[in-house]
């Protein structure tokens, strides 16, 4: 299990929005929250991403597990290129690989006690390196750009003059980067392109953990999601494990 929400309610002023709710997430689970507008979508996520307090309930994480959460509307807005943004998320492993260099150079004018001490450092820093994914940080960057339909010519374009469906790609692709345990998305297809739209559904598909998010996009939703979450006009919700055509289909057979 990677979250567990139970009996959320939460209100604003006279107005309840979501009433007792309780759900777990399971590993490889990717589920979409459905519902009419102001049905409450995304008053959950905001309280599952810790953005808002619910007024009863417990929302818990996994011990270990990370979240990772783009709200409606979230873009990236920098003067670096794509590559460079995404390259200063593994500021961690780069300064790794000087610290690496610097020490094979110290090795070589070493003799004795003081090489021995270099060499033990090496050695620490070479297991810090490949447990950070050290080796293939260059190709995960890459290939995260690719999967989400950019190509090597666009990997040096000043974030500044891209579209905003492409910027949404950039901030989905530094949180794929980060890999957490879980994403949540709110609306991630609003005002997109039919390409970036493509480009978001291809890359949540081929993510590897957890996603839960809201969408009014038929499509994406069914393409996506293996979970529907519809959250009803009284707060309270239906879940099936199932994708959207199925969940339609069980409602008209209702």
């Amino acid at each position: 299990m990677v979250l567990s929400c139970q009996n959320i309610s939460k209100s604003f002023g006279d107005k309840k929005i979501l009433e007792n709710i309780s759900f777990n997430i399971d590993d490889t689970e990717k589920v979409a929250i459905i519902g009419i507008n102001g049905a409450g979508k995304s008053t959950l996520l905001k309280i599952i991403a810790r953005e808002y307090d619910a007024d009863e309930g417990v929302v818990a994480v996994t011990k270990g597990k990370r979240i990772g959460y783009l709200s409606q509307d979230s873009f990236v807005d920098s003067d670096k290129t794509i590559y460079d943004e995404l390259l200063s998320i593994k500021k961690d492993v780069i300064d790794l690989e000087h610290a690496l260099r610097a020490c094979e150079e110290e090795m070589k004018h070493a003799e004795g006690a003081e090489l021995q001490k270099l060499m033990d450092r090496y050695t620490n820093l070479t297991h810090q390196f490949e447990q950070n994914d050290g080796y293939t940080y260059v190709s995960s960057i890459k290939g995260t750009l690719y999967g989400l339909g950019f190509d090597d010519e666009d990997f040096n374009r000043p974030i500044s003059t891209l579209s905003g469906g492409q910027k949404t790609r950039v901030a989905l692709a530094r949180l794929l980067l980060i890999k957490p345990d879980l994403i949540i998305l709110d609306e991630p297809t609003n005002h997109l392109d039919l390409e970036s739209i493509t480009a978001v559904n291809n890359g949540l598909k081929a993510f590897k953990g957890n996603v839960i998010f809201a969408s009014h996009d038929h499509e994406f939703v069914n393409t996506v999601a293996n979970r529907i979450i519809d959250i009803r006009e009284d707060g309270t919700i239906v879940d099936r494990m199932c994708t959207f055509d199925e969940y339609i289909e069980m409602k008209r057979g209702n």
